[in-house]
């Protein structure tokens, strides 16, 4: 009911576009294990968020990010960062292959990561922008892979003038994504536009 009262008001305001988190670790929160600890499928939440925004004409920016904690298994520090890269790319790609699947023809925009220029997104690792275009290229391959329609964003980068490792300025940070051949791996580089 709220988010159908929600999508409602976005596009009663005009919006055509939602940004919307699909957690890995909402989906698969256990190794193939796509039940909630009452046996619910884990999909229904993002099923019908994306339905009810089919049914309104909203595109929906799928945000595909937050490995589960087996997907980071032995990372020190994971409970103070609960988000950063997962161990095994393969699991990265075999998560989001299953949600490109999924909604084929009804999600087209898929956004890799969130804020990777932050210490906080990254499970506080030094800041690492190769490390994110590996994670952008594996992303991008899969994606195009299951849908070639499928439309790519770069993460949206947290501006701050910092220079690392904590945390390293968004324009710093696009640069060396450029610098290691990132380029070819996305279509449109997203803002952020809250600094």
């Amino acid at each position: 009911e709220v988010i159908e009262e929600s999508l409602d008001m976005i596009a009663a305001g005009g919006f055509g576009y939602i940004r919307q988190m699909f957690g890995w670790f909402e989906i698969e929160p256990e190794e193939d294990v796509f039940t909630d600890r009452d046996g619910n499928s884990t999909w229904e939440k993002f099923d019908l968020i994306v339905d009810l925004a089919v049914e309104r004409d909203i595109e929906i920016i799928a945000r595909l990010e937050k490995p589960p904690r087996w997907a980071r298994w032995g990372q020190e520090d994971i409970d103070e960062y609960p988000d950063g890269p997962p161990n095994n790319i393969e699991d990265w790609t075999n998560y989001i292959e299953l949600v490109v699947e999924r909604y084929k023809g009804k999600v087209k925009y898929f956004e890799i990561w969130n804020e990777p220029n932050l210490e906080g997104e990254w499970g506080g690792f030094p800041i690492d922008p190769t490390g994110y275009v590996e994670l952008l290229e594996a992303a991008s391959e899969t994606i195009q892979r299951v849908d070639p329609k499928a439309v790519i964003l770069l993460a949206g980068l947290a501006p701050t003038e910092q220079r690392g490792p904590d945390n390293l300025s968004d324009l710093l940070f696009l640069q060396e994504v450029y610098d290691a051949g990132g380029a070819e791996y996305f279509d449109i580089v997203t803002a952020m536009v809250y600094g």
